[in-house]
């Protein structure tokens, strides 16, 4: 709650930086000005991701006698992103109601994947696609539904975390993982499965020689995202749950979602033709 109030933050346009600044109407004690500023450059670059959908949106249309699937990823990202703003006004209001925080990242999480989809399509043209097996395409599916999965079981560890946090004032994190009974039994067991899926997908992947590189890049980046993930999570067993370490952890979650998603839209666009006649938008190679 670095902002108790949207659109505005403390009922300014440009947040204050010390308490002093603050009316009335606002408790001065509770204020801290670095989350208060993270919460407004977090607003900030929501508007950025605005500006670039909409401009993804108006050059969409000029795609439409081609690609109609690309002019509807462009649609769907801004209403994706007016619910996700809206879904933000709702967090501040409900003071970061943990199921309504969930839903804010899973709404991102689309944003995420709808973009780079759309980003796939725009590579593909031009491009000679090397056909893979379809049983790598099962794989890297079964691989993300286990990582969605452990995410939701994450999202449930956290809420876990956030009510032990509040019974301990948010002191003595070196006894949370006593208490945290519920869901991270789990979460800590069901990694190793998602990490063995990614191992298998890795070197199948890896052993085929004329395979396209940006699967191979999309296919490593998950691999690296997949071991600073497990050492987050020894991190975050061994070291008191430290913030930055669950920062990390949610990072490199986002990282191993966004990797698979690219492969797995890499492996399944099918354009009609490399030839098609298209606007100079796509990165086409």
């Amino acid at each position: 709650m670095g902002c108790p109030d949207w659109p505005k933050c403390y009922g300014r346009l440009i947040p204050p930086t010390d308490a002093s600044q603050l009316s009335d109407k606002y408790d001065k004690a509770s204020f801290n000005s670095l989350k208060t500023w993270i919460e407004y450059i977090n607003r900030t670059f929501t508007g950025v991701v605005s500006i670039i959908a909409i401009g993804m949106l108006v050059t969409s249309f000029s795609w439409w006698g081609s690609d109609k699937v690309f002019a509807a990823l462009g649609i769907t990202v801004i209403l994706l992103i007016g619910f996700e703003a809206w879904l933000g006004a709702v967090v501040v209001k409900t003071n970061l109601n943990n199921y309504k925080v969930t839903i804010h990242l899973a709404a991102a999480m689309f944003i995420l994947a709808i973009s780079l989809i759309a980003v796939v399509r725009t590579l593909k043209y031009g491009a000679i696609s090397i056909p893979v097996s379809p049983a790598i395409s099962v794989l890297m599916g079964l691989v993300l539904l286990a990582l969605l999965v452990q995410v939701i079981i994450g999202t449930l560890v956290r809420t876990e975390m956030d009510y032990i946090s509040q019974n301990m004032d948010g002191t003595h994190r070196e006894l949370w993982m006593d208490y945290a009974k519920a869901w991270f039994p789990f979460h800590s067991k069901f990694s190793y499965v998602v990490s063995g899926l990614v191992a298998i997908l890795a070197a199948i992947v890896f052993r085929k020689r004329d395979i396209d590189k940006n699967l191979k890049n999309a296919i490593w980046l998950l691999v690296l995202a997949t071991l600073g993930q497990m050492l987050a999570g020894i991190a975050m067993a061994k070291f008191d749950f430290p913030a930055t370490a669950q920062l990390i952890h949610l990072v490199l979650a986002m990282t191993m979602f966004g990797a698979l998603v690219f492969a797995l839209a890499w492996n399944l666009t099918k354009l009609k033709t490399n030839e098609t006649a298209s606007p100079q938008i796509g990165l086409a190679h």
